[in-house]
């Protein structure tokens, strides 16, 4: 798709966007993506959210990670233990049943 038919899509969408909110969040998305293209995102870190980081990836590493279709295949089961739960009025389905 050539430049100038992206940007007459991109303005029709945002044209038709009534909710202010969800304006300021584009807005924001994209001042922080044309701005930031020669910031790294790792300088913006604090130390702890640094160290969190690496050691995500460590265990990542490490196989101790469940990936997304699994994770995603679990949660969708324990919501639909949680509404079956609700419909017929139990009181507790914990995370641990998944």
């Amino acid at each position: 798709m050539k430049d100038k038919k992206i940007k007459e899509e991109l303005h029709k969408l945002i044209d038709s966007i009534e909710d202010e909110e969800t304006l300021n969040i584009l807005k924001e998305d994209m001042v922080a993506y044309t701005t930031s293209s020669t910031t790294d995102i790792l300088d913006e870190l604090s130390p702890a959210q640094l160290a969190a980081l690496m050691q995500s990836i460590k265990e990542d590493d490490n196989g101790e990670s469940i990936d997304y279709n699994k994770s995603k295949k679990a949660f969708d089961e324990w919501r639909k233990k949680l509404k079956s739960a609700g419909d017929s009025n139990q009181n507790e389905i914990k995370h641990t049943d998944i």
